[in-house]
């Protein structure tokens, strides 16, 4: 499945709305790469988004990354969204499908808030780094 994002017009209440996605799918990234695969399709069930959920087992289930896209391409063509939303479940994918392919989750956060609004998210990023040290000094 391959969309240009630009197509997709946001406003600025809209891509803040979106941050919230790009945030979910970053936190599973982490759980993904720091306590593996099982935990993270345990913590994508919790997810509101069929999406979400879906995708979560394809991955964890160990289905080809190809199968993974066709079911989430026929997901997003039958879901009837547009705008925002269509936005929402573009990043799930990109999101998500980067996590299948064992991307670094700060790379992911970069790439998925790159598509929004790279300021915001740089500095977001360094507090995000900051959060995750912390967090595993803990551990």
């Amino acid at each position: 499945m391959k969309v240009n994002y630009s197509d997709i017009s946001l406003n600025t209440a809209e891509k803040i709305e979106c941050r919230k996605v790009v945030k979910d799918v970053v936190e599973l990234a982490g759980i993904a790469f720091t306590d593996g695969i099982f935990k993270f399709e345990e913590r994508a069930g919790q997810n509101e988004n069929k999406l979400f959920k879906v995708m979560a087992k394809l991955i964890a289930g160990g289905y080809d990354p190809e199968v993974v896209a066709d079911v989430s391409s026929r997901i997003i063509n039958n879901s009837g969204c547009t705008g925002v939303k269509l936005f929402e479940l573009l990043l799930i994918v990109e999101g998500l499908t980067m996590i299948q392919d064992s991307v670094h989750p700060n790379l992911i956060w970069l790439k998925l808030g790159a598509l929004l609004d790279l300021d915001y998210f740089c500095d977001e990023f360094d507090n995000f780094l900051i959060e995750s040290a912390e967090s595993n000094e803990s551990k």
